[in-house]
């Protein structure tokens, strides 16, 4: 999978507080970027076509062994998924391939089209906005996130 792909999986599945508060001695807490000039809505990013996938990556998407994804499943621009039980076991959409292999998939495999394009733009976009974000706070000595 891509840089991309990580980070998107990041993106979906982490970061869920954004208020954390330092702990007692100030160490293993982070707090998210904010400003006073923004509202809570406009620290969202918005993932419409992104927010059903579980992976998502920009060239291919390998899977080895017995997985079972919860979610969609997609890769673009690149057309290729490997390592995944083929229709009626999984739902596949797009132009692409998918090669057999035994990952299951909850929602459906898009091997490229216009789903999970859009779905590419997007994670791109929210990926680049919270790059350019900037912390308001720094907690010195923050080494481990442990959880958090």
């Amino acid at each position: 999978m891509t840089s991309l792909a990580f980070a998107s999986a990041a993106m979906f599945t982490g970061c869920t507080n954004l208020g954390m508060e330092p702990s007692p001695a100030g160490i293993n807490s982070a707090r998210m970027a904010t400003t006073t000039a923004m509202s809570q809505s406009e620290l969202s990013v918005p993932l419409i076509g992104a927010t059903n996938f579980a992976v998502l990556a920009g060239t291919t998407v390998t899977n080895d062994g017995e997985s079972v994804i919860t979610g969609d499943v997609g890769v673009s621009p690149g057309t290729a998924l490997t390592g995944f039980q083929p229709a009626p076991f999984n739902a596949i959409a797009g132009p692409g391939t998918v090669t057999a292999g035994l990952g299951l998939v909850t929602g459906t495999i898009y091997a490229g089209g216009p789903v999970a394009a859009q779905a590419h733009n997007e994670a791109v976009i929210a990926y680049n906005y919270l790059v350019a974000q900037v912390p308001d706070t720094i907690y010195s000595g923050v080494t481990q996130l442990n959880g958090l």
